[in-house]
């Protein structure tokens, strides 16, 4: 919730439509355990992982690392493997490559952007870093085609970014 530039609350609402079971409308589910925004969701091996993410909009000091992942079987979110550091602005920067829960930059702690990409294993339940971007963004766009992490748009000082970058990724 929202007033003006201010966030009054972050919301731990949760909201499941079952398309697979012929569902046309949205149910309400399990509560998120740590209500936040600016965070990244992904699905992987049948859950759905909430990833960072910041608490009442503020990129000064309410970046998080928090990871939860929701059981649809159960209606139940457990806590994994925290990020190795509080990141937000990651939505559309936050992929599965090989297996792996990736995420590629972001803003952490007092507004800073950073270059680094981190991978989780839901097998191990440990995060790994591969090695970084170029350049410090957030806000940006990644994803896996191929055998290549393509990167693109993102902001710097709240300038937006017209740039793409293609790499390849490191033989598993």
């Amino acid at each position: 919730v929202r007033e003006g530039a201010v966030y009054l609350r972050d919301s731990p609402r949760h909201w499941v439509l079952d398309v697979a079971a012929g569902a046309s409308t949205w149910t309400a589910a399990a509560d998120l355990p740590s209500p936040r925004n600016h965070l990244a969701g992904v699905a992987l091996g049948g859950k759905i992982y909430a990833v960072g993410g910041q608490r009442l909009g503020d990129e000064v000091s309410g970046n998080r690392a928090d990871v939860h992942v929701y059981n649809p079987a159960a209606d139940r979110w457990a806590a994994v493997a925290d990020l190795p550091r509080p990141l937000g602005h990651i939505s559309a920067a936050t992929f599965v490559h090989r297996g792996r829960l990736v995420v590629v930059m972001g803003t952490t702690q007092g507004r800073s952007k950073t270059p680094e990409v981190f991978a989780y294993d839901p097998a191990t339940n440990r995060w790994g870093e591969i090695p970084n971007m170029p350049g410090a963004r957030s806000a940006t766009v990644a994803g896996s085609i191929g055998g290549e992490i393509v990167l693109s748009t993102g902001t710097v000082g709240g300038s937006p970014l017209d740039t793409t970058w293609v790499g390849r990724w490191e033989p598993d």
